[in-house]
């Protein structure tokens, strides 16, 4: 993906999130079951506000990792299904080209 394609992505996500909800990042030793709706989103906020800067210094892969996991958790809030989410952040057909 492209970095406009991330930025729209967590565009998207961003939009599901209350604007009340800050940012927080939780200890790797949290389990999701044990978090509040409130937490859940608040380190939504926090992975998807690193995303960018991620890929910008050439981790795109620990920016693909934060943006999955961002989605996956606000899948478990029903703020999008998996079909939207698969769409959300499709490459662009070129990035296809090599498979077909």
């Amino acid at each position: 993906m492209e970095r406009y394609q991330y930025a729209r992505a967590v565009e998207k996500m961003m939009e599901a999130i209350p604007k009340e909800i800050g940012e927080r990042k939780f200890h790797s030793e949290k389990h999701a079951y044990a978090c509040s709706a409130e937490e859940k989103y608040a380190h939504c906020k926090y992975l998807l506000n690193n995303v960018l800067s991620l890929f910008d210094i050439g981790k795109k892969e620990k920016a693909s990792r934060h943006l999955a996991f961002a989605q996956a958790l606000l899948w478990t809030q029903s703020k999008f299904s998996i079909k939207e989410l698969m769409e959300a952040n499709m490459p662009d057909e070129a990035e296809f080209s090599e498979y077909k």
